[in-house]
């Protein structure tokens, strides 16, 4: 069976391993129990602030405009660039077996 995902704890990513340590800091268990909804909902929040900080406010026009324009933001699960649809072009994903 294979599974794809586009995060996981060991991931070699310098803010992905701080986001790891703070969350077993935070709740306890080990690193190989943070799910990667946890980084999925962390990403957000780091793009939406990134957004926002370069349009100065949260106007939804200027937000969608500033993503849309091919910048390269930075999360906890990779780069992140949206094309005109919205799909993010330089996703990283990982398959499982």
């Amino acid at each position: 069976m294979m599974v794809p995902n586009g995060w996981y704890p060991g991931f070699n990513n310098a803010a992905s391993k701080a986001m790891v340590k703070e969350y077993v800091k935070q709740y306890g268990g080990s690193a190989s129990g943070v799910n990667a909804d946890v980084a999925e909902a962390y990403s957000v929040g780091q793009v939406a602030a990134q957004a926002i900080e370069q349009t100065g406010g949260t106007d939804n026009t200027k937000i969608i405009q500033y993503l849309h324009s091919g910048v390269t933001l930075q999360s906890v699960q990779g780069p992140v660039q949206f094309n005109s649809l919205g799909e993010n072009v330089a996703a990283v994903a990982f398959v499982f077996q």
